[in-house]
């Protein structure tokens, strides 16, 4: 059973990976030199282009892992009793994806503790409990890959408000999206 969650893991990591496409790093850059430049306007442009980037290739991510499921599963790991859990994974890309966006957002701000929080913190200290608690109730393997899913998307939650509070007070009159130049930056940091 741990063999197939380390699997399953590494796999919606590798995913993950590609659908952020270096995006924390650029918006820790981004945010940071344009709020010394007083320019709000950008800072709008970074968070809104790469929410919209990263959401849309992680939404293409667990689509495509959900779909490919039962080719990879015993085609790459030879073993089809991955495919259920694979495709459970699968849903917590985006989640993935949001905290690793909202912790840079904090990061961006100067908000180290909210990153940690976000990042760290609530991901596995929920795992923790979560994980526990489906032991304790003698829960499947697939109870506590769910139950890790449902965390995440606990934590993503978090690091939306989170982040929110560390943007609060950033006045944004209009968007301003560079997002080639975004892009240029944060897609070789992959």
């Amino acid at each position: 059973g741990f063999g197939l969650f380390s699997l399953a893991l590494m796999t919606v990591g590798v995913s993950t990976s590609l659908a952020l496409v270096g995006l924390p790093n650029g918006i820790v850059t981004f945010i940071s030199r344009y709020r010394g430049q007083g320019e709000s306007d950008r800072i709008a442009g970074v968070l809104a282009s790469s929410f919209a980037v990263a959401g849309i290739i992680s939404l293409g991510m667990t689509v495509l892992l959900w779909v490919l499921a039962p080719a990879v599963a015993p085609g790459l790991f030879d073993t089809a009793e991955l495919v259920q859990i694979l495709r459970t994974f699968a849903l917590g890309i985006p989640a993935r994806v949001i905290i690793a966006l909202t912790a840079a957002v904090c990061l961006g701000y100067e908000r180290g503790g909210r990153k940690s929080i976000v990042k760290r913190i609530l991901p596995k200290l929920g795992t923790f409990v979560a994980a526990a608690a489906v032991v304790f109730v003698d829960g499947s393997l697939h109870d506590v890959v769910a139950t890790y899913v449902l965390v995440l998307w606990a934590a993503a939650a978090a690091g939306i408000g989170l982040a929110a509070l560390s943007v609060r007070g950033t006045g944004f009159d209009s968007v301003t999206t560079e997002t080639r130049e975004l892009l240029g930056f944060s897609v070789p940091l992959l």
